[in-house]
């Protein structure tokens, strides 16, 4: 269970609370904050609004619902299962099947155009435009695709998987990788900044690898205890956060990078970090662990000023835009809504180091 620090944080209030029976895989907002949805590996996908109140009940994902996405540019859903099959949701209540593999399927990700939904089944990336009745599809990757991420102008889609990311262009006959960063070793984790700047990966062997997206230039960060299981950019793309069974660094990308530098690390927690993420405005870093969700003023402190649901293991966590609304999924199946309005904070601890 969390246990409170020296600087005693804040304990959110539970705003709402819903039950999807199993391990909730994932939640996500929409872009108008409007509504959300949430996944379990009961296979059950829910729809909700702003104030928790259900609008649509999805069809069940027969082993368990895996990944969801909502398209930045349209109130459209994706939603992935290990019954092999992505389906669409549109309101009122418009679905279909969209793509059929016989392996499950473990990652969705429209591009920020909204133009493209890109999948990831086994060792396949399939890509589908728009309305499209066909998807294309880039078999035979190395691995199993862990995860996917488009770069900030739709063009290039990146595959994570073992031996650095590959990208693709849908748009383009080609029907190999565009380009490869190479790199021995098997990704976890795959995010762009914001700024379109860089991309980073979170790895198995316990290190985080950063590319500069187009031209390849790198750097590693090493040293962490654990495999890497969350990575996210600011909205500013100033800071990464890096989130691993034991801990949640944060690294600092202003001026020169964080070359040569340590990260700050972040406290308060004693269980496994699953999702970690930053409130709209930037400010805020939520993380949820073992311990419930965790929040930090990250510029301000190491120590949490705030926490959701102590004494549930949350399993992920997504801010509502345009406020400091927290959607928190548990390991055990509640979905449950909270507002954050606290603030404290203390300074920074050193730690891990970064090397070219």
């Amino acid at each position: 269970m969390y246990r409170l620090s020296a600087v005693t944080a804040v304990m959110v209030d539970i705003l709402w609370a819903q039950e999807l029976d199993d391990y909730v895989t994932a939640v996500a907002w929409d872009a108008t904050g409007d509504h959300a949805a949430a996944a379990s590996l009961s296979g059950r996908v829910r729809v909700i609004g702003c104030t928790g109140t259900p609008v649509a009940e999805l069809p069940a994902h027969p082993l368990g619902a895996t990944a969801l996405a909502w398209s930045p540019r349209a109130p459209r859903l994706a939603v992935a299962g290990q019954d092999g099959r992505v389906r669409t949701w549109e309101p009122p209540g418009h679905t279909q099947v969209v793509w059929e593999q016989p392996d499950w399927i473990g990652a969705v990700a429209w591009s920020p155009n909204g133009a493209w939904l890109a999948m990831g089944a086994g060792r396949i990336l399939g890509v589908r435009h728009g309305d499209a009745e066909t998807v294309r599809t880039y078999p035979r990757l190395p691995s199993t695709v862990t995860d996917l991420a488009w770069s900030f102008d739709s063009r290039r889609v990146g595959v994570a998987c073992y031996g650095g990311p590959r990208w693709f262009e849908p748009g383009r006959e080609a029907d190999a990788a565009v380009a490869h960063f190479d790199w021995k070793g098997s990704l976890l984790r795959l995010v762009v900044a914001p700024s379109g700047k860089w991309v980073a990966a979170g790895n198995q062997d316990r290190s985080v690898h950063v590319w500069r997206l187009w031209s390849g230039d790198d750097m590693q960060m090493t040293g962490y205890p654990n495999k890497i299981t969350a990575l996210a950019w600011s909205p500013s793309s100033r800071y990464l956060a890096v989130g691993s069974i034991a801990d949640v660094t944060l690294w600092d990308f202003a001026g020169r990078g964080p070359r040569g530098t340590t990260p700050k690390a972040l406290t308060g927690f004693e269980h496994g970090t699953r999702a970690v993420t930053f409130s709209p405005d930037g400010d805020l870093l939520a993380a949820a662990t073992g311990d419930g969700v965790l929040v930090w003023e990250h510029r301000r402190g190491s120590e949490p000023v705030a926490v959701v649901a102590p004494g549930f293991a949350a399993s992920t966590v997504a801010w509502r835009p345009g406020s400091r609304d927290l959607l928190v999924g548990t390991d055990t199946g509640q979905l449950l809504g909270a507002r954050f309005d606290g603030t404290q904070g203390r300074p920074a601890d050193p730690g891990t180091q970064a090397t070219a």
